[in-house]
């Protein structure tokens, strides 16, 4: 996730997957005290990540935050998501944070076990939460099926690094995304169609791709974007379709849904 100090790069697609006609304009960045590691609107609020293990809260419109959490100094919280007052923060180390008043108060409930890092973080709105990371070179996967009290890791078989994770309403499935490793940056992606309890892998082609975000539109699609102008979807087979946005020449490292045919994604060029 970039930090706020940096300028965005919005591209918005404006006809149905086909992802012609790109349209780029250039966002205004907000400006705060501290640079943000992550950012998600919590009803009216917005709830940010700070370097430090910090937690910010805005409840004035995104003119002013204020520190409502200080963690560990070495902690780096890199993804958020919330279901009506809950939410959940995840990053380095495997840290996983949970408010449950909408991001006034929280509590560290990092599961036991975890060598490497928690990168994405996402919800069915249900009560079962899924995030991703990476546990040493292999892929990990947490799932929580109390609303984010308590967390189990679920099996994966592969090595790799997932950097987000999404769920979709109509299909009811979820969807990881990342590269695999070491040293092998084809991308990875691995789908669960049984609320997250087991993965399979999405055909993914071959060549030098890292995915680093991924969104849904609610309707059975996946949008995920990449490094050196990646786009892709997936199909109506549930495989992986790679297109390359070739004037951005750098990485798309955020990716929203936003309505109809219309998707966002941001990133530094």
């Amino acid at each position: 996730m970039m930090t706020l100090r940096h300028s965005l790069k919005w591209i918005a697609s404006l006809a149905a997957l086909g992802l012609p006609g790109l349209l780029a304009a250039q966002a205004q960045p907000l400006f705060v005290a501290a640079d943000l590691t992550a950012l998600h609107r919590v009803g009216s609020a917005y709830v940010a990540a700070a370097p430090g293990g910090q937690m910010l809260l805005s409840t004035n419109g995104n003119v002013s935050y204020t520190v409502v959490y200080s963690g560990d100094a070495s902690e780096r919280l890199l993804s958020i998501a919330s279901a009506g007052s809950v939410v959940v923060a995840v990053g380095q180390g495997g840290v996983v944070l949970r408010s449950v008043n909408g991001g006034q108060t929280w509590s560290d409930i990092t599961p036991a076990g975890i060598i490497g890092d928690l990168r994405g973080v996402a919800t069915d709105g249900g009560g079962r939460w899924v995030a991703v990371g990476n546990d040493g070179f292999d892929a990990a996967i947490f799932r929580s099926v109390d609303n984010g009290a308590t967390w189990a890791r679920v099996a994966s078989a592969a090595q790799g690094v997932l950097n987000a994770v999404a769920y979709d309403a109509a299909s009811q499935a979820w969807l990881a995304v990342g590269h695999g490793g070491p040293g092998a940056f084809t991308a990875l992606i691995q789908r669960s169609a049984n609320q997250g309890a087991s993965w399979q892998a999405v055909p993914a082609g071959s060549g030098s791709r890292i995915i680093e975000a991924v969104a849904s539109n609610g309707a059975g699609t996946f949008v995920f974007t990449g490094r050196n102008g990646l786009i892709g979807y997936t199909g109506a087979t549930g495989d992986a379709i790679f297109l390359e946005h070739r004037s951005i020449s750098q990485s798309l490292q955020s990716v929203a849904h936003v309505s109809g045919s219309t998707w966002l994604t941001g990133g530094t060029e």
